[in-house]
């Protein structure tokens, strides 16, 4: 069997059930991408003042609290990250939790165990203190001291239709479209023999 043949054969094989080759690259389709990022952000948008945190109730993370003092804070098992979770439930860059002037919320960078709050899944999630972050399996409580909650910003549930498009929304669909653009480029390169 030539080298061109084992890659093949390996892609007709699920991703959970391949004893070798990639195991932690999710592919999901567009249509799927884009009905997620249709649904819009789930959860109803909390404008906070001062500094949450997010403190550990799983093993991996229990006891430890990390205060959330950036815009933008990342997620994930690579050393890069701002908060640094060892687990092989959460992947080396899982997730991201922005912080847009006391509003805040979780984005799930397409991670193979995916980001829920409170037990449901979105790709982007108001956050409200007490609400619970799963990252894989690993979970966190969004806690934000009591003499700092405010009242819901806009006062309404935000849905993703006629709601308006966030950045993180626009950044997602830009990603999408750029990851649609390399697979139309490899497939066209496959097909002219080019690889």
């Amino acid at each position: 069997m030539t080298d061109k043949e084992k890659k093949e054969d390996l892609r007709a094989v699920p991703a959970d059930q391949r004893s070798q080759g990639p195991n932690e690259t999710m592919m999901i389709s567009s249509s799927e991408l884009a009905a997620k990022i249709a649904a819009g952000a789930a959860g109803t948008a909390v404008k906070l003042q001062g500094t949450p945190k997010l403190v550990g109730r799983s093993e991996a993370v229990a006891g430890r609290a990390y205060e959330l003092t950036k815009p933008k804070t990342m997620i994930g098992r690579q050393d890069s990250n701002d908060i640094v979770i060892i687990d092989g439930t959460v992947s080396a860059r899982h997730a991201q939790i922005v912080n847009d002037e006391g509003v805040w919320r979780v984005v799930n960078l397409i991670s193979t165990n995916g980001t829920s709050v409170n037990g449901r899944t979105s790709v982007v999630s108001y956050l409200a203190p007490g609400d619970v972050i799963s990252f894989g399996r690993v979970e966190m409580v969004f806690e934000a001291p009591e003499s700092e909650r405010t009242l819901p910003a806009g006062g309404a549930r935000r849905s993703g239709r006629g709601a308006g498009t966030s950045d993180t929304a626009k950044a997602v669909l830009w990603a999408a479209a750029g990851a649609g653009l390399l697979i139309v480029l490899g497939v066209a390169a496959r097909l002219l023999g080019l690889i």
